[in-house]
């Protein structure tokens, strides 16, 4: 939560104490940079793969992880971006999961019962596909295209059974270790910049064991 994190930051930077920001940003506080994905472009990416896999045609249902985090918006903002380019692709529903799997699970499956004609399931924070993935075990009159974030073992192992057809990959390890050699060089005195992007993957069935061996 940007609004809530920044003025501790900020006390941290008062007192010498070098922060960055990983994976989510506080872009308003004083923080020496932020490592982590562009969320817009994730976003966009996978509205594109939503497309290109649909071929442009479907009634959509979006669960999202938290309607406050700046991060999850962003993605949003990308996702619906690329949708509207779309006259044949509709959003007709979306909730919030409040990051919580169960939570994304009941609002998919309220989503599905109230409106028959919806054919693909976003979801945009990590759990949110698993829950979607779990509400369709209730759904048997009409398939579900599901579309995700990230490659939680659950989410691989649907990709893998074709249950799942794509999910948008973050690199945690680069930024981990890119975050760590930031804060060194902040120390010895070095410029940073201030935003360090790092890159996303599609994960569909065509390349996830490659990925799960990774």
């Amino acid at each position: 939560d940007n609004k809530k994190f920044t003025p501790i930051i900020n006390q941290a930077i008062a007192k010498n104490i070098p922060v960055v920001t990983i994976d989510t940003d506080a872009p308003n506080s004083l923080r020496k940079s932020y490592i982590g994905t562009d969320n817009y472009e994730a976003g966009v990416r996978l509205g594109q793969t939503v497309a290109e896999m649909t071929n442009g045609t479907g009634n959509i249902g979006i669960i999202i992880g938290s309607e406050t985090s700046e991060s999850q918006k962003m993605r949003l903002n990308g996702i619906l971006n690329v949708l509207k380019q779309y006259p044949n692709m509709h959003v007709i529903d979306r909730s919030s999961s409040n990051i919580s799997k169960i939570q994304a699970s009941l609002q998919a499956e309220r989503m599905l019962q109230k409106y028959k004609n919806i054919n693909i399931m976003i979801g945009v924070s990590a759990l949110d596909a698993i829950g979607i993935l779990n509400a369709t075990n209730n759904i048997f009159d009409r398939e579900i295209k599901i579309f995700g974030f990230d490659g939680l073992e659950e989410t691989m192992k649907g990709i893998i059974d074709h249950k799942i057809r794509a999910t948008i990959v973050q690199k945690p390890y680069d930024m981990g270790y890119q975050g760590v050699k930031l804060l060194y060089d902040s120390i010895q005195g070095k410029e940073i910049v201030k935003i360090n992007y790092t890159p996303t993957e599609v994960i569909t069935s065509e390349n996830v064991l490659e990925e799960v061996r990774h």
